[in-house]
């Protein structure tokens, strides 16, 4: 292995000195342009900071769908909606607010009029050149495509004994049609189509997962209406959202406050996280008394996999969406849920204040078979959830927060304050999720970040810029579950600690230093004064710490390297106590505006899980990686990326992992056999 590890870090090497000084041939450098280049790398690290800490960015990631979703369709800086822009990389409340007060006063020209925006900064300006735009476009129709195929190259147990009906490819084809027309009003008529179809590997359909939609923007008396698959973003998350939230991470501020889209079709190839049927929010502007208004009316009939008891009733929703043999392909589509409700949100200026309600019922009911550790989940056939939410600005202040009801009178709520001291940002957010809340269509801030149950807590975010080229964010985040977990027996206290420093040094170089302390109860297994087996818990400790230096070595080459160290420990009588270290070096070269080829070396040390480390890593267009580092080896990544003109792009990634430790991969029928692992993938995108 260590043979390997040497040549794989010569070759990246070698492959960066070959891109700078006189191994890049002088027409390279005349295609390669200092501020095409500045703005490619911003764009990712701006992607990178929400990436990160997205809830769902295992592989296939919602966020990422939505990044490339603006990318795709700009968002029009004179039109777009406070809480659109913020879902745009580093935009706070307060700068969301800026731009709409500036747009007011005088409508953007061209994009780079950002820039004199209060608040705004060449760092955030840069972050957001791919995701707005100001021109108005003429009518236009095409479409777009995309694929995406990928596979292990090595197969586990199951796949090798003959268990699954398929093959080992992983596949996703997606294609839209689209027609844009100007009209009167500055709202262009806007009708999209989309199809996609998608297979696991062992998954015997090439169509095992299959969802579409129309979208109609700004006609008759809609301003939004879709047909097919869509989800619905409203207030904190308490009600009703989607299946995608960011969580904690170096995004300290930004990452808090949800930032719904209200109607948005649903695009991703994740299975289970749509609602499926009709909804339309409507265009009341006609009428004066109703223009400050936004209501959506909303109806889904939608079947969910689920994993059932033996006698029929269901045990609880699935999200893997596998479907590989018998057994899994009988919980596919296995309950059915009938959705329906309205919101109605009523606008002064950027602040917002509204209300949002459902009902649902189910043709199979839910049983709690486990009534110790999941007495509080969601039972009966039948689930009604109201919520009040509101968004008011207030000069460099922003107060946000909401409440929800469910059909038995147990409450959540959150509530938080956002405010902008010029130099320094920070927010304040208190939650109180009811350990009998139930609510299966909730995606809520928190600790168990999407679960909106059994949580209370109180959160504290800062960054701030004390000096040009220097960031510094930070959290405190303080928490308590009042009732027991599915792992330990008894009510759970913890705490979060979050500090990370990035400076600009020289020109060119660039260092951030990250520091992390987490302590929680947690539950071990250990032997009594008798020898019997009994469960103890105690108070685990965990501390990371992360270094990076990031250097632009010429023009169209960047290198990175990172260093980061885990110690976890338990603080009484397990006598637990394990260390780990990653260590990486990255490289990214631009030969040409067409061309992006990127490589990576980890070679990692860890105990156990417990001492895991997580690590975000480039990946092919529309998917979202957060690679998990434990036990002993090497993991490298080479990826390129291909511009095909103006209407497309091409990317392959390859990948490898060398475990030093174990003679197999993986665990059960999932293993397997040897030390390696690899992976292939490939994108395509075509614009029509």
């Amino acid at each position: 292995m260590s043979g390997r590890l040497v040549v794989a870090s010569y070759a990246l090497a070698l492959l960066a000195w070959s891109c700078t000084g006189d191994g890049l041939s002088a027409q390279v450098q005349a295609d390669s342009v200092r501020g095409h280049e500045d703005e490619t790398a911003g764009l990712e690290e701006g992607q990178e900071r929400l990436l990160e800490a997205a809830a769902d960015a295992s592989d296939e990631g919602q966020t990422s769908e939505l990044l490339e979703s603006y990318r795709r369709d700009p968002l029009n800086l004179n039109t777009a909606t406070a809480s659109e822009l913020e879902n745009l990389p580093g935009v706070s409340p307060a700068l969301a607010h800026a731009i709409v007060t500036c747009r007011r006063e005088r409508p953007f020209k061209n994009v780079r009029e950002l820039l004199q925006v209060p608040g705004m900064t060449r760092e955030i300006f840069v972050w957001l050149t791919d995701y707005v735009a100001v021109a108005e476009q003429p009518t236009v129709y095409g479409g777009s495509y995309r694929s995406r195929v990928r596979r292990n190259l090595d197969l586990s147990r199951d796949f090798e004994a003959g268990r699954y009906d398929g093959n080992a490819f992983q596949t996703y084809h997606r294609s839209d049609l689209y027609f844009r027309r100007e009209q009167d009003g500055g709202r262009p008529l806007v009708v999209n189509g989309t199809i996609l179809v998608e297979k696991d590997p062992g998954e015997r359909s090439w169509v095992d997962h299959a969802a579409g939609h129309v979208d109609i923007r700004n006609a008759l008396l809609v301003r939004r209406a879709v047909v097919g698959h869509y989800q619905l973003e409203f207030g904190q998350a308490l009600t009703l959202w989607g299946s995608r939230g960011l969580s904690k991470g170096s995004e300290t501020v930004q990452t808090v406050r949800r930032t719904g889209r209200g109607l948005v079709p649903y695009r991703s190839a994740g299975e289970g996280g749509a609602l499926l049927g009709v909804a339309a929010t409507l265009d009341l502007d006609s009428w004066r008394v109703l223009r400050p208004m936004d209501v959506t009316l909303f109806y889904s009939h939608a079947n969910y996999d689920a994993s059932f008891n033996t006698n029929r009733t269901v045990n609880g929703l699935l999200e893997d969406g596998l479907h590989r043999d018998s057994s899994e392909s009988a919980r596919k589509d296995y309950v059915l849920e009938t959705l329906g409700g309205l919101n109605v949100d009523y606008r002064w200026g950027s602040s917002s204040i509204g209300w949002t309600h459902y009902a649902a019922q189910y043709n199979r009911r839910f049983v709690v078979r486990d009534t110790i550790r999941s007495r509080y989940n969601f039972s009966g056939t039948r689930n009604r959830v109201t919520g009040l939410h509101y968004n008011i600005y207030r000069g460099r202040s922003n107060w946000f927060g909401e409440a929800a009801l469910d059909r038995s009178g147990d409450h959540a709520f959150n509530a938080g304050w956002f405010h902008d001291f010029g130099r320094i940002e920070t927010v304040l957010l208190y939650r109180k999720y009811s350990r009998s809340f139930q609510n299966l269509h909730g995606f809520a801030f928190g600790e168990q970040n999407g679960k909106t149950q059994n949580e209370e807590g109180l959160y504290t975010g800062v960054r701030c810029s004390p000096q040009r080229g220097t960031r510094v964010t930070m959290y405190y985040d303080i928490y308590r579950f009042p009732w027991r977990t599915f792992d330990v027996p008894r009510p759970v206290t913890g705490d979060d600690f979050f500090v990370q420093v990035e400076q600009n040094m020289l020109q060119g170089l660039r260092f951030s230093g990250r520091f992390k302390q987490e302590r929680k109860d947690e539950a071990f297994p250990t032997m009594d004064e008798y020898g019997r087996s009994i469960s103890v818990v105690e108070k685990g400790r965990t501390r990371r710490l992360r270094y990076q230096l990031e250097y632009d070595v010429s023009r169209g080459v960047r290198l990175r390297s990172r260093v980061e160290h885990v110690w976890y420990r338990v603080m009484e009588r397990s006598g637990t106590d394990e260390s780990g270290v990653l260590m990486y070096e990255d490289v990214r070269i631009e030969p040409s505006r067409s061309w992006t080829l990127y490589g990576r070396v980890s070679v990692f040390g860890t105990e156990s899980s417990h001492s895991a480390i997580y690590e975000y890593e480039n990946d092919i267009d529309g998917v979202s990686t957060n690679a998990m580092f434990s036990g002993k080896g090497t993991r490298w990544y080479a990826m390129v990326k291909r511009r095909l003109g103006q209407r497309g792009s091409l990317a392959i990634k390859y990948w490898e992992l060398y475990r030093d430790d174990v003679d197999e991969i993986g665990s059960g029928g999932d293993s397997v056999p040897g030390r390696v692992l690899r992976k292939v993938s490939m994108s395509l995108d075509m614009t029509l």
